[in-house]
C-alpha cells in the first residue's frame, strides 16, 4: 500500500505517519529522503521507485510525505495510491511551526500559505483539518481508508 500525506508544514503528516508506522508495518519516507538510498539522486530515484511500485502492488507499506506538488505526476505514474491532505487554518499552522523554530517571519507566514494553496485543487482521497481532532482520531480515519 502507498499512501501520500500532502500538506504544509505543521499540518500533521509526520505525527499521522509515526503513529501509522508500526500499526501498517510502513516505511516512511520524507521529501527526498530517498537520496540516501544510494550516493546520485538519479541511482536513488531509481532505487525508490522499485520500493515504489512494490508498495503500489500490495508488496510493501510506504508512507510519502510531501509538501510540494512537484512530484505528484511521477507517482500518478506509478499506480494505484491513496492521497491525504492535512490541513488547518493558517494560524494554527503559525503556531505549530513556532514551536519548531524561534520565531514565524513573514517568509515563513508566506511559505506555509503557499505549500497550503498548492494543494487546493487536488483531488484527494482524504481531506483531513488537524486543526479540529487528535492524531489518533487523524490515524483511525486514514486506517479506514487504507482498508
Amino acid at each position: 500500500m502507498l499512501l501520500l500525506f500532502a500538506g504544509p508544514s505543521g499540518s500533521g503528516k509526520s505525527s499521522a505517519a509515526a503513529l501509522l508506522k508500526d500499526k501498517l508495518k510502513a516505511e516512511v519516507y520524507s521529501g527526498k529522503g530517498y537520496y540516501r538510498m544510494a550516493k546520485s539522486p538519479a541511482e536513488a530515484w531509481r532505487k525508490f521507485q522499485a520500493v515504489l511500485k512494490e508498495a503500489v502492488a500490495g508488496k510493501r507499506n510506504v508512507i510519502l510525505i510531501l509538501v510540494g506538488t512537484s512530484n505528484l505526476e511521477k507517482f500518478k505514474a506509478m499506480g494505484k495510491f491513496s492521497l491525504v491532505r492535512f490541513t488547518a487554518p493558517q494560524k494554527v499552522l503559525e503556531s505549530r511551526f513556532a514551536g519548531r523554530s524561534t520565531e514565524v517571519t513573514p517568509q515563513i507566514s508566506k511559505m506555509i500559505q503557499d505549500q497550503e494553496a498548492m494543494w487546493q485543487d487536488v483531488p484527494c482521497d482524504l481531506v483531513i483539518d488537524t486543526s479540529l481532532k487528535p492524531v489518533e482520531e487523524v490515524v483511525r480515519e486514514i486506517e479506514r481508508l487504507a482498508g
